[in-house]
């Protein structure tokens, strides 16, 4: 599962930082950039939405193998 949400994970993260950068920047410069950090906010959401559909696909297929390794075999 790690191998799968790790990427997801990490841009996340690389958007969050962008994003929070971007805010600092236009904190710092006034009202020049008041575009910028609504692209970026843009971005993080984005990456937070694909990292959350894939951690819940992977916890989905790790539930339900768990439940079919629970669940009796049939008889042969």
């Amino acid at each position: 599962m790690k191998q799968s949400v790790d990427p997801a994970i990490t841009t996340f993260a690389t958007n969050a930082d962008a994003y929070l950068d971007a805010l600092r920047a236009f904190t710092d410069a006034g009202a020049e950039g008041a575009r910028q950090p609504g692209l970026w906010y843009a971005g993080i959401v984005n990456s937070a939405l694909d990292a959350w559909e894939i951690t819940q696909k992977q916890l989905e297929q790790l539930l339900t193998q768990r439940i079919d390794d629970l669940q009796p075999s049939a008889p042969p």
